[in-house]
């Protein structure tokens, strides 16, 4: 079990009214590394298991972290925050990184 993984199944037994993913990048990009990439500001469950079923995201980046966050979410209906370190109090005020929320 990967680290991501293991914080949601921990978040999930702890009830956690939210779950923090902290990363080098500052938020989830679709289309990463092309010149149309764009921040993914927020997210539903539904929207970001879509965006894993069409392997926007490749398994050893990415994915684990929103697979975490689809399961967290999911299963708790509170949010999730993936960004960066220094993004996380933006993020935390819904200003930086992205936010998976239930819907």
């Amino acid at each position: 079990m990967d680290k991501d993984r293991a914080s949601a199944l921990l978040g999930t037994c702890i009830d956690a009214d939210l779950l923090a993913i902290i990363m080098e990048a500052d938020a989830v990009y679709a289309d990463w590394g092309t010149s149309s990439q764009r921040r993914l500001a927020e997210l539903t469950v539904t929207e970001a298991q879509a965006l894993l079923d069409s392997d926007e995201f490749s398994a050893g980046t990415m994915a684990p972290k929103i697979e975490a966050a689809v399961t967290f979410t999911g299963q708790t209906g509170n949010p999730t925050v993936i960004c960066s370190a220094e993004s996380l109090q933006n993020a935390l005020a819904g200003e930086a990184g992205t936010r998976i929320v239930a819907g």
